[in-house]
């Protein structure tokens, strides 16, 4: 019996990646205490982190807003659904745990132990309790396995999951097999479901308000750190503390306010008038160390963007159904052309796993290499492939940083082998309806926003996600087949050779997505903010923890 018990940062319970279980049990709570939000550290990074820094004998102080803002639209409140406002929903649910995908990190929330008896079922005893908030229809009640059994199903029926098809297609059954208890049983091993239990999609809703409502893509009804006090698509939220929260005393944040501010220069401009209080704006190096160096006794970090950003194309039409056509492609783009003038140079090259996931991505010195551009066999692959002139449709979203210059990158070098690329840019809901659903396009950018699980930054190589494989029109047996193989490896080590097996193949393909790079997040907060921690996704939940010293 191989076992992953231990400890991690700051004492919290730890379920390493290189172990499988057959009983694992964590203690109750063991992720909430203010000392061990203090400081935050990129382990496994190679970047240059300057961590908050909180004194350990300062006692939280309650009350007040957090004022923060983010660059896109958060159009879902649905967690089965909002894939855009997943910085809004965390923190109005709760989940049955988080996993730290960075340092490996088991992080309890709702369930206080899991038992995995074999390689198929997951056995969950929640902490009693929990309520959810106080307002109609659910007005308090405890939070029951019941509720994790119904959410779970309900991801199943609700209109384009944002799930990556594992409710669909890998879970067997999900069942409360008692007030306190849910299992969990898949139809094979797969060694990501753990963390993808742990998801921002995963959260436990109340029933009542979705049969009472109809919908929850605008209003809410959780058990989280937060209320929804109100949401308007486009503007942004506001939440309020959640009074009856199991965490005693937490969220010490009395509201907190998320703002849509599309612009950065706009965004910049609010956070050094101390409008905001973390910055939001995406910056370059440059301009983070100007920042440091002008902004007196702002608290700052570098930490890995985790960002994805690619160039899919549609295999459905030609020239992409020809593997000449896509290599040919592949060989004429030079990603560090693209990083030295879209990045400062402040960036790094990624494979279908990004580079700041360094347990799972490849190396540097074997991407750079697998990357060299060679455009004289580029011009002989399109020849080969009867590519001649030509226009191509490039679609891409407002929601992407930096799409359209990406997109404009790629025109100027493609412009030498005859191809046109015609750039349209679309607000995300009408991108994610001609692109994703209609499948209208020749090529198209886009990007994963910043995850931990590695499944997730696959998504694209599964034929039967609509948001990725479909999307592409991708199948391909031997890859499928490899991919099962590395979801079937518990085990670390050999796991990562199975990863990497896997997005050896998926480059050799060169396609449906063509990988570019991603740089640093520059992160920027005022030292009234404690606790305050820069962070992808799945780490919005230590948001309970954040409080304000007194604004200057």
């Amino acid at each position: 019996m191989r076992t992953g018990q231990g400890n991690g940062q700051n004492g919290r319970p730890v379920l390493r990646a290189n172990s499988r279980t057959s009983r694992r049990t964590f203690m109750a709570g063991a992720a909430a205490t203010a000392a061990g939000a203090a400081a935050f550290a990129c382990s496994g990074s190679s970047s240059s982190t300057t961590a908050p820094q909180v004194d350990p004998n300062e006692t939280p102080q309650p009350g007040g807003t957090l004022k923060s803002a983010i660059f896109f639209d958060p159009d879902n409140l649905d967690p089965a659904q909002g894939g855009f406002a997943w910085i809004v929903f965390q923190r109005l649910y709760s989940y049955l745990h988080h996993i730290d995908g960075v340092t490996g990190e088991y992080i309890p929330d709702l369930a206080t132990s899991y038992e995995q008896p074999d390689e198929l079922t997951y056995v969950f005893t929640l902490r009693p309790g929990v309520k959810f908030h106080n307002i109609a229809p659910a007005n308090g009640r405890e939070v029951t396995a019941q509720d994790f059994a119904y959410s779970f199903n309900r991801i199943k029926e609700v209109l384009n999951p944002i799930d990556p098809g594992f409710m669909t297609r890998i879970v067997e059954n999900v069942e409360a097999t008692g007030d306190y208890t849910f299992k969990v049983t898949t139809k094979k091993p797969y060694s990501s479901a753990l963390q993808l239990m742990g998801g921002f999609w995963y959260a436990v809703v109340n029933r009542e308000a979705v049969e009472q409502w109809g919908s929850i893509s605008k209003q809410s009804l959780g058990s989280g750190p937060f209320m929804l006090d109100s949401f308007e698509q486009e503007q942004g939220a506001r939440m309020v503390r959640n009074p009856g929260y199991y965490k005693t005393g937490e969220p010490y944040l009395e509201g907190l306010d998320v703002t849509v501010i599309t612009d950065s220069t706009n965004a910049l401009a609010q956070f050094r008038s101390k409008a905001l209080d973390v910055n939001s704006a995406l910056i370059s190096k440059p301009e983070y160390d100007s920042l440091v160096r002008e902004l007196d006794g702002v608290r700052h970090s570098v930490s890995p963007g985790f960002l994805d950003p690619w160039v899919g194309v549609n295999l459905r039409r030609p020239p992409w159904n020809d593997p000449r056509a896509r290599e040919a492609l592949d060989l004429a783009i030079d990603r560090q052309q693209m990083i030295r003038n879209l990045a400062f140079g402040e960036a790094k090259l990624n494979g279908p796993i990004p580079w700041g996931n360094e347990r799972w991505a490849l190396p540097q010195d074997e991407l750079t290499l697998t990357y060299a551009v060679d455009k004289a066999k580029a011009r002989a692959l399109f020849e080969a492939a009867g590519v001649g002139e030509m226009t191509l449709q490039h679609r891409v979203t407002t929601a992407l940083p930096f799409g359209r210059e990406i997109g404009e990158f790629m025109k100027e070098q493609l412009r030498e082998f005859g191809l046109n690329v015609e750039i349209s840019v679309h607000e995300q809901n009408d991108w994610i309806q001609t692109t994703i659903l209609k499948q209208d396009f020749d090529t198209c950018g886009f990007a994963w926003f910043p995850v931990l699980d590695p499944t997730v930054s696959l998504r694209f190589i599964d034929s039967a996600d609509i948001f990725s494989g479909q999307m592409f029109g991708f199948e391909d047996p031997e890859i499928a087949s490899l991919y099962d193989n590395m979801q079937a490896t518990f085990e670390y080590d050999a796991r990562k050779a199975a990863m990497d097996d896997l997005q050896r193949a998926v480059l050799k393909f060169h396609g449906p997505v063509l990988h570019l790079f991603d740089g640093y997040q520059y992160a920027l907060w005022w030292p009234w903010v404690r606790n305050w921690r820069p962070q992808v996704p799945e780490l919005n939940f230590y948001n309970s923890e954040i409080w304000l010293a007194g604004r200057s």
